[in-house]
């Protein structure tokens, strides 16, 4: 299968954003190459990417990654079936893992940022703050 899984990256040169085409091959080496190297594309079924996605499970990886990992190699399954003219779609009763809701983040307001600036004596962390907030950094990486 590492045939097929080669030549499906490189259908995506070019067609693909550097960062999907990274992510895809950082995805085929660490996880499908390892896994599928002797198996045929012949034999990928529903019971082998169920195995499979209980050995990722088992790893510890986020059902996000796992998810994502599973669409890959559902990709790559169309791809063959593309090429070898078959129809076999081992995906179609595989349901995706439940993924958790990202925490909703209450951002502060100007009055309350202004109450946080006012008691700040540091200068260092006083501009800090500043920029954290007036940039909007504050919204995605810090909460204050």
């Amino acid at each position: 299968m590492s045939n097929i899984f080669d030549e499906f990256l490189a259908t995506k040169i070019g067609v693909v954003r550097d960062t999907t085409y990274n992510k895809n091959t950082v995805i085929m080496n660490n996880q499908l190459k390892p896994y599928f190297k002797n198996t045929s594309i012949s034999k990928v079924n529903f019971n082998v990417v169920m195995k499979f996605r209980k050995h990722l499970i088992d790893k510890g990886l986020s059902n996000q990654r796992i998810n994502a990992i599973i669409k890959f190699l559902k990709e790559v399954t169309n791809f063959a079936n593309a090429i070898y003219e078959t129809s076999y779609n081992p995906f179609r009763r595989i349901k995706p893992l439940a993924v958790e809701q990202k925490k909703e983040i209450n951002f502060y307001t100007l009055d309350e940022y202004s109450k946080l600036d006012s008691v700040v004596d540091d200068i260092v962390y006083k501009m800090f703050f500043r920029f954290l907030y007036f940039s909007g950094l504050g919204k995605v990486k810090h909460q204050l």
